[in-house]
């Protein structure tokens, strides 16, 4: 047998959830800075990191995690945002995350496009100690973060769709085929190696099993 076409692949875990383009992006904040203040006093910070963030129209946006570095009592550093434009152009904060706290999630589902938004680490300023000098370590004040994303189409846009157009979840086997084609339902743990399995019951697992469903001509 040769490949025939992909018209999409469907991955999907025990769960069936229907996996999309995924954005993963470490940021790190700014540079450290001397900010004098009241009486000449000196304190610390450093400046925040910003990334923007489009999500189309039939399209929804799904927050997986947000995880912090350094993270823990007593630590000082920027805290991690996901903020989005409301109708007056102004920032509605979605995920807010200090560096000691829990994760705090203002709205926890997804966010349907047209969406504009902005996620990244703010400006820091250590507020508990004063130096007379720049501190030795070159770490102070450090944060790193690493956000992961979901954009998938929106089912409640594709639940408007005509009924002649074709599910994204959908192989097609076109009219213009010149022989038989079999339709493969595949599994892996990797999404690298793929092996050909059946509908059916399966056990649950601590291992993710994926599963795709692709056309081959005979």
């Amino acid at each position: 047998m040769k490949p025939f076409f992909y018209i999409v692949s469907v991955f999907c875990c025990l769960i069936c959830e229907v996996f999309a383009d995924v954005v993963s992006t470490n940021i790190s904040n700014g540079n450290l800075f001397l900010s004098f203040q009241w009486n000449n006093e000196r304190k610390y910070g450093r400046t925040g990191k910003t990334n923007d963030l489009t999500i189309p129209a039939g399209k929804q946006l799904i927050i997986h995690g947000i995880n912090m570095f350094p993270k823990g009592t007593g630590v000082t550093g920027s805290s991690a945002f996901v903020r989005k434009y409301n109708a007056s152009s102004k920032l509605d904060t979605i995920v807010g995350m200090a560096p000691s706290a829990s994760l705090a999630i203002s709205w926890n589902g997804p966010i349907l496009g047209p969406a504009n938004l902005i996620y990244g680490l703010d400006t820091v300023l250590d507020s508990g100690l004063v130096f007379s000098a720049l501190p030795d370590d070159s770490d102070y004040l450090k944060t790193s973060c690493e956000f992961l994303f979901e954009i998938k189409d929106d089912p409640f846009q594709a639940t408007l769709a005509p009924s002649a157009s074709i599910s994204s979840t959908s192989v097609v086997v076109p009219s213009n085929a010149t022989a038989d084609v079999d339709v493969l339902l595949e599994q892996s743990t990797d999404m690298i190696t793929w092996t050909q399995c059946l509908p059916g019951t399966y056990n649950a697992s601590t291992q993710k099993r994926f599963f795709r469903v692709r056309a081959v001509e005979k």
